[in-house]
């Protein structure tokens, strides 16, 4: 019987992918930094853990941070979605990275090229490039001010609209995390034999019960930070005019429901019109109840 593949989008299923097959790892840093080619012949992996758990009330960074055979340090990581504070997030994590690479004793000239490799599943650059580079540079002469930080953006929806210095080793890894169908797969495992390792790989990690209950746990968690973040705005218009009150439940109860549709969704439950009234029936303070009780049980509950 065939198993579904797991998403390779989802921030675990990438880390656990590339971490338990370090050719993978290696030929995606290559294709993104081919002129770092020569200081890969090892790769040091300083952040190996995988969580066990995810709670639903905090986001967890599931980056891989690599320190290469020079000492450069890359920090790579896979994006699902876009919020407000999504630059800044990275931005945060680079500058921590990067000081976390010099010790107090340590001169500033041994500070490390530190570079962040960003996969977006959703654009959320301007531009229409599929791979855009960010440098710290002077605005008019566009003189580089440190070559230390560096940042490559991949955003997987503008893959069709790479520019003429389009790379295919690079669109083939684009193409991998895009595929969604086995033929798909099959087709970049004829033309290279690194997505063919990739492609054997994913079938192995997605026949891995441990694995696939970390990504169905990783996906409901997500959705749960997003209700509960979207649902503090609801608490704060309590505090403004009725009129206010009024459109902040309503907005509650549009996250609510459309995180419990989510939610039903990953863990595979029918959501019947009768389930469907029964929902409709509830206020925000019960659908919030509702929605911690399908995590936490994950199965609808028996008991209505």
């Amino acid at each position: 019987m065939s198993v579904k593949l797991l998403d390779p989008t989802i921030d675990i299923v990438f880390k656990l992918l590339l971490l338990r097959n370090q050719d993978l790892l290696r030929d995606m840093i290559e294709a993104v930094l081919p002129d770092l080619a020569p200081q890969i012949s090892t790769l040091e992996i300083l952040n190996p853990e995988i969580p066990k758990e995810f709670p639903k009330d905090k986001a967890i960074a599931l980056d891989i941070r690599i320190r290469l055979d020079d000492d450069c340090q890359i920090d790579l990581e896979m994006q699902s979605t876009v919020r407000p504070t999504t630059r800044a997030r990275f931005l945060y994590y680079w500058a921590r990275g990067f000081a976390d690479s010099l010790s107090e004793s340590q001169d500033y000239d041994l500070l490390p090229r530190y570079i962040s490799i960003l996969w977006f599943k959703r654009a959320i650059l301007r531009n229409a490039r599929f791979h855009s580079t960010f440098h710290l540079t002077e605005d008019q002469s566009r003189e580089v001010f440190a070559s230390e930080i560096e940042f490559h953006v991949l955003e997987l929806p503008k893959l069709l609209l790479a520019t003429p210095d389009r790379q295919a080793r690079l669109e083939r890894w684009a193409r991998f995390l895009r595929a969604e169908s086995p033929e798909e797969l099959e087709e970049l495992a004829q033309e290279d034999a690194i997505m063919t390792t990739a492609r054997n790989a994913l079938s192995e990690l997605s026949m891995d019960p441990e694995a696939r209950r970390l990504a169905k746990e990783r996906e409901t968690a997500g959705l749960m930070h997003r209700y509960l973040i979207k649902a503090s705005y609801k608490e704060g218009r309590e505090e403004g005019r009725e009129e206010g009150r009024e459109e902040g439940r309503e907005i509650g109860l549009r996250v609510a429901m459309a995180a419990i549709r989510s939610i039903c969704t990953i863990l595979g439950i029918d959501l019947t019109s009768e389930r469907t009234q029964y929902l409709d029936g509830l206020n925000i303070d019960q659908l919030a109840k509702f929605v911690e009780t399908l995590e936490t049980e994950r199965r609808w509950p028996e008991e209505l």
